[in-house]
């Protein structure tokens, strides 16, 4: 099941390195004080979908059914995220990293609609029984579907963070979250 699930790029943790402190408030409500908390409030958007995908990668096999009534909740969590995102005002006057978040959010919206659901009920279909080679070539097709599509937004998404990063003298460290996704693959 480690083929389901996505490769994506959580750096999170920023560590201040010499950060200049510039308040902004975004139509969201909340106010970003550092460059710290603005990076982090994406990440932690981010972390929040990525659990619903380790859900799906780890439910799909025993207990698809469950994982296809769940698809529709977690669609509504990432569009959840994406308003809150596109909430949050510019930082030091640049949007990058928070519009590549949206891109790559929205990306994640599709998948829980589209080949996730598709990928729930071929197995749904399936009903415990071994897929033959018809059926192991379509789940496997929406697996490089998902991949192709993912690779793209994410190299952007983390070249913005990495930009935001270093036009704020921060460092960025990789999350437990994504420990966990890099030892699936």
């Amino acid at each position: 099941m480690k083929k389901t699930l996505l490769l994506v790029s959580l750096f999170a943790s920023v560590a201040f390195v010499s950060c200049k402190s510039k308040t902004a408030k975004g139509p969201n409500g909340v106010t970003y004080n550092t460059p710290v908390e603005y990076n982090d409030y994406i990440i932690n958007k981010q972390t929040g979908i990525v659990k619903n995908i380790l859900v799906f990668g780890e439910t799909l096999a025993p207990d698809p059914k469950g994982i296809l009534e769940k698809l529709p909740g977690f669609a509504t969590d990432a569009e959840a995220a994406i308003n809150d995102v596109k909430g949050m005002p510019a930082y030091d006057g640049n949007t990058e990293m928070r519009d590549e978040a949206v891109k790559l959010f929205s990306f994640y919206v599709d998948i829980f609609k589209n080949e996730y659901r598709q990928m729930a009920e071929l197995s749904v279909a399936l009903d415990g029984k071994p897929a033959n080679a018809e059926q192991t070539e379509q789940f496997n097709a929406f697996v490089a579907q998902v991949t192709k599509k993912e690779e793209p937004l994410d190299k952007s998404f983390q070249k913005a963070q990495r930009d935001f990063a270093k036009k704020h003298n921060m460092r960025i460290y990789e999350t437990d979250i994504q420990k966990q996704m890099n030892n699936l693959n």
